[in-house]
């Protein structure tokens, strides 16, 4: 017999705040993540602008060697902590009352010019054109550390999707910004079947390093920006002069289990998980969605969770306002809500693009949702290009919400769709 799977625990670290309810409200008030990039000097780069987390620090946790972690790493244990700490969950980790699985969803950094040329000689002994990853076992003391090892487990499928434009399933699982809610989808279906009972997932995502982010400019995905421009306007989701995104750090964990195990504990549920699905579905090139894979990863998540599409109260978009990739979504939204309509938000306006963590915090966001009430309003006054979708507007953002569903999508064709059921009325 399958078990219903609940959210009882959420924790995120953002530029617009740390707790789903500061980040909520912050958008309700129209405040966007966007300011000048300060981690590294990028007045040489066409887009100056991102979401950066000010003062950022893991001090007050009291970790061991955390001066050693990457910054990514950094806010993750942030997020995974605040998490545990705000849901009580800690005591049950130190007693021992707890056995839990840990599902991670982070976006592979990219590796700076000297690690990938470093690969580059160790795995094309036989040529360009004859790459051997078995050589990196042998040779990992010429990797630098902090840079290669810690991700070697990535560099293959990274560095073919990379120099290539190679994509397919295989970087479904390390390489796709569906990545977060891929995670959560495996870890319910794990509590679901019985296999375990408890599980956090979480994701994190950092791209202000040189290296990091001028890869991202070059795929064409981030827009430019100019002095003076108003942050509340630079990203801009289904608007038809959206010019691109913005790059954004952050971090988001979700604490899942079985439903009886929490009430037994008196825990909060937040939300339950009642389908969804995801599916790979290769474009004609590594960035490239359609309108057809929205479509069938939505069908099938309600074909899942026994819905059909007038159940849903609310869709959170993927949409980060790159204009091949909200028309595809568009298109696959349409397809679905034929014969009616949806009322829908797009968060990534305020937040920007945070890879694998943007999925997950539309997750948080879309509970957090739920238990105001409150939907989240379009950030920009265009019209909607098809009736079927209603964007969300400031004065109506007060609305009956008992389910929602998030859209989540991103390089390799990967596609990804959840479906969340109104929980208590707990707040955090």
């Amino acid at each position: 017999m399958k078990s219903s799977v609940v959210i009882t625990g959420m924790g995120c670290v953002t530029p617009l705040g740390h707790t789903p309810g500061d980040i909520h409200e912050a958008m309700l008030q129209g405040k966007t993540a966007y300011s000048a990039i300060s981690l590294f000097d990028a007045s040489a780069c066409r887009c100056t602008i991102g979401g950066e987390i000010p003062d950022f620090s893991i001090r007050d946790l009291g970790i061991s060697g955390s001066n050693m972690m990457l910054r990514y790493n950094k806010l993750q244990m942030k997020a995974a902590y605040q998490m545990l700490n705000d849901y009580g969950l800690i005591a049950s980790l130190e007693n021992n009352a707890m056995n839990c699985a840990v599902y991670v969803a982070n976006h592979p950094v990219n590796l700076d010019p000297e690690t990938l040329q470093i690969i580059r000689s160790i795995c094309s002994s036989g040529g360009a054109g004859a790459m051997d990853f078995s050589q990196l076992g042998d040779n990992l003391h010429r990797i630098p550390p902090l840079s290669g090892v810690k991700q070697l487990t990535t560099v293959p499928s990274h560095f073919i999707a990379k120099t290539t434009g190679a994509h397919g399933p295989g970087n479904l699982y390390c390489n796709s910004d569906c990545g977060g809610v891929t995670a959560l989808l495996s870890a319910a279906r794990a509590i679901e079947t019985g296999r375990i009972d408890q599980a956090m997932v979480s994701a994190s995502f950092s791209p202000f390093s040189a290296h990091e982010f001028r890869w991202w400019l070059e795929t064409g995905f981030v827009r430019s920006t100019a002095a003076r421009e108003n942050p509340e306007e630079l990203v801009t989701p289904f608007s038809p002069n959206s010019s691109g995104t913005l790059m954004s750090e952050g971090a988001g964990a979700i604490f899942l289990e079985r439903e009886e195990v929490a009430l037994s504990n008196g825990r909060p549920i937040l939300a339950r998980i009642q389908g969804g699905s995801s599916l790979t579905i290769p474009g004609e090139t590594y960035f490239g969605l359609s309108g057809t894979g929205f479509t069938n990863t939505l069908n099938l998540a309600l074909e899942r969770a026994k819905l059909v599409p007038d159940d849903i109260d609310l869709m959170m978009c993927n949409a980060p306002s790159v204009a091949a990739w909200d028309d595809a979504e568009l298109e696959g939204i349409s397809a679905v809500w034929n014969g009616s309509s949806v009322s829908a938000a797009a968060l990534k306006g305020y937040l920007g693009y945070l890879g694998p963590v943007s999925g997950l915090l539309d997750v948080i966001l879309a509970v957090q949702s739920m238990i105001s009430q409150t939907a989240v309003p379009l950030n920009h006054t265009s019209t909607p290009s098809d009736s079927r979708l209603e964007w969300v507007r400031a004065e109506k953002a007060a609305m009956d919400i008992e389910r929602t569903v998030v859209n989540s999508a991103g390089p390799g064709g990967a596609y990804s769709a959840i479906i969340l059921g109104k929980g208590g009325n707990h707040t955090r």
